[in-house]
């Protein structure tokens, strides 16, 4: 049953790649991580109102609540969180669970992308150990322009292949917001971070909601949720946490 599962699983990814072959699903120019370096990186797969399978990350961020892009739930019915998650080969042997609660920041705009911030409900605890552990939240307001943050995802490695079946990374320079409002010609606020990709390395649909982290010296800090951004030369676009705090916390504690 197990191995129905995960091939269930990677023939939708297929079937999302092929209804989808206009986007460029991947973190490109990146490698694969250790096993279970980012212990708070959730795997989520959801269901739409047309009955469609879509993929998204997450970030688990308490034993209760994983924290993902609004835009990866808006048309969700439910959705199932994978946790300790590595290679998608073993995904039917990792903590599972599914949930149809999920609590869509009250000014996200589907036409901005602006606010493009959502929290999952876990039915129960999740276990911590090695392999699965709570992201910590960037707790300073700090200038990060001309800092280096890492994307983690499970998106296509590069065009007209199938989904990476390891986690992937790669680290990119934050850059000013207005590198960004230029590229897409809309408002990119402080509740943004903008990346520059260079040398076609990004992120992309496949791996939004997924995290943003740099490493402060105690380990990685979660610095952003990746939003959105594909297009080759175009810099990338998240969702900076740190303004997000009050939020998180609010929902978290009420729920």
């Amino acid at each position: 049953m197990k191995c129905i599962v995960a091939l269930m699983i990677l023939c939708a990814l297929v079937k999302a790649r092929s209804s989808n072959s206009h986007l460029e699903w991947r973190i490109t120019g990146g490698e694969e991580t250790e096993n279970h370096q980012y212990p708070f990186q959730a795997l989520i797969y959801y269901t739409s109102t047309n009955g469609s399978l879509r993929f998204c990350g997450g970030v688990l961020i308490s034993e209760r609540f994983v924290l993902t892009a609004a835009h990866c739930v808006d048309t969700a019915v439910n959705a199932t969180v994978y946790l300790g998650v590595h290679s998608i080969a073993g995904i039917s042997r990792k903590q599972k669970f599914a949930s149809s609660t999920f609590i869509k920041h009250p000014q996200w705009s589907r036409k901005t992308l602006q606010n493009n911030l959502a929290i999952i409900k876990l039915p129960q605890a999740a276990v911590y150990g090695e392999k699965v552990f709570k992201a910590r939240l960037q707790c300073t307001n700090e200038n990060l322009v001309g800092k280096n943050a890492t994307v983690v995802g499970w998106g296509m490695e590069s065009k007209n292949v199938s989904m990476a079946l390891a986690l992937r990374h790669v680290e990119l320079e934050i850059v000013d917001n207005r590198k960004c409002s230029d590229a897409y010609r809309i408002p990119i606020l402080d509740t943004q971070l903008c990346q520059s990709t260079p040398n076609g390395k990004s992120s992309c649909d496949g791996d939004a909601g997924g995290a943003v982290v740099m490493n402060d010296g105690w380990g990685d800090v979660l610095i952003g949720i990746i939003s959105f951004g594909c297009k080759v030369g175009m810099p990338i676009v998240h969702t900076n946490i740190y303004p997000y705090r009050d939020w998180i916390a609010a929902v978290t504690a009420a729920k």
